[in-house]
């Protein structure tokens, strides 16, 4: 039997915030057009998307402080 492994773990915190953001923002989207009369281009959802992210980003940036190793 394998020994479990010693030392610990670090969290690559920006990648991890970074790729969280745009799946819960798509499926947002998706929801909401889901209940409403309006409807939108898959081009126009990935840009909603993207600038929702980077807005978030820039928070998340200016908010905390990711120490890269």
């Amino acid at each position: 039997m394998k020994s479990a492994a010693s030392g610990m773990m670090r969290v690559r915190v920006y990648p991890l915030v970074a790729n969280g953001l745009g799946a819960p923002i798509r499926f947002g989207i998706n929801r909401a057009l889901k209940h409403g009369d309006t409807a939108l281009s898959n081009e126009e959802i990935d840009r909603i998307v993207d600038c929702c992210e980077n807005e978030l980003l820039n928070w998340f940036c200016d908010t905390f402080s990711f120490d890269e190793e």
